[in-house]
């Protein structure tokens, strides 16, 4: 494998973790569904949510408010390639969220992060590119408070 085809993988897989982040904050569920492999799994609480279905259900049935605001903030993504349809991916994660009313068009209050952690993440090449074969996230910080059951 030349060093063009290592990035152009390095680039599709940050793009597919990216993705997800977007797509959760966004509460676009089937999309973010869509991302993993059909036997991917999403660990959540150590649990694992296995495959597209079981993770589109598990979301569309989180007892959440339509006020939630969330913001995931992604960096120090690397991206470790494991043969050309495999590859190991670590992220960290800034976690900001305001659960509250908020005027229309203003920005919600910012009392800091709600969480800061650790993902890691396995990438498979599947027919139509890069899905996520399995993501965790370690909670290293977290605000006062405890677990509001968000999910990371």
């Amino acid at each position: 494998m030349d060093a063009a085809e290592r990035r152009a993988i390095e680039w599709d897989c940050q793009q597919t973790l990216t993705r997800f982040i977007n797509c959760l904050d966004a509460r676009r569920y089937r999309d973010l569904a869509a991302l993993f492999a059909p036997d991917g799994a999403w660990f959540q609480g150590g649990k694992p949510l296995r495959g597209p279905a079981a993770i589109l259900a598990a979301l569309e049935s989180r007892p959440e408010a339509p006020s939630l605001v969330t913001q995931h903030v992604v960096t120090n993504i690397v991206v470790d390639i494991v043969d050309a349809d495999h590859a190991e991916a670590m992220t960290y994660l800034t976690v900001y969220r305001h659960d509250g009313a908020v005027e229309a068009g203003a920005p919600a209050p910012l009392a800091g992060p709600y969480m800061v952690g650790v993902s890691a993440n396995k990438l498979v090449r599947g027919s139509e590119g890069w899905l996520i074969a399995e993501k965790r996230t370690i909670r290293n910080f977290e605000r006062a408070g405890g677990k509001q059951g968000g999910a990371s």
